[in-house]
């Protein structure tokens, strides 16, 4: 009979699957109302077109995925439990799309739920409210200091500039 190890990359991948699953049981325990057909459907839609004709965003010489887009809206809109299906769900089916070996679409999928629901659940555990309250109550975040905080943000941004100009 022959000693057949277990790879250190599937022992990874396993562990990593067995984290995402964990913490969508935890999250399961705080889910909000379920967001409805439209929500997840656009979330997952969205999700899964941004990784399928791989949008790249470039700051500086990196370059990444713009999907995260759809990682952080499903979750600050609808909450951990949510926004890990839908993330879930995008990314395997991007990944299966894309013909991606499976242990390779079960890391992918495993590591955004991870990094989703993890998020979500810190926000939440830190007093952070799904959806925030500006979302849901407009009159909660007065306009003038939206405007404030943006000119504020800008002016900021404007004298960081030329102090890190070497001219």
């Amino acid at each position: 009979m022959a000693n057949r190890r277990i790879s250190p990359i599937r022992l990874y991948v396993a562990a990593t699957a067995t984290v995402a699953c964990v913490s969508m049981l935890l999250a399961a325990g705080a889910k909000g109302p379920w967001p409805g057909a439209w929500g997840v459907f656009v979330f997952l839609t969205v999700g899964i077109l941004l990784d399928v004709t791989s949008n790249q965003a470039k700051v500086g010489g990196i370059t990444g995925s713009v999907s995260f887009l759809v990682d952080l809206g499903s979750s600050i809109l609808f909450g951990g439990f949510w926004g890990g299906l839908i993330v879930g769900g995008s990314a395997l089916l991007s990944n299966l799309a894309l013909g991606k070996e499976p242990i390779r679409a079960l890391f992918n999928t495993s590591q955004r739920i991870v990094s989703v629901v993890v998020a979500s659940l810190v926000y939440g555990w830190l007093g952070g409210a799904t959806p925030p309250v500006f979302l849901v109550n407009a009159s909660a975040t007065p306009f003038p200091q939206i405007v404030g905080g943006i000119l504020a943000f800008l002016r900021s941004e404007e004298h960081t500039s030329e102090l890190q100009s070497p001219c």
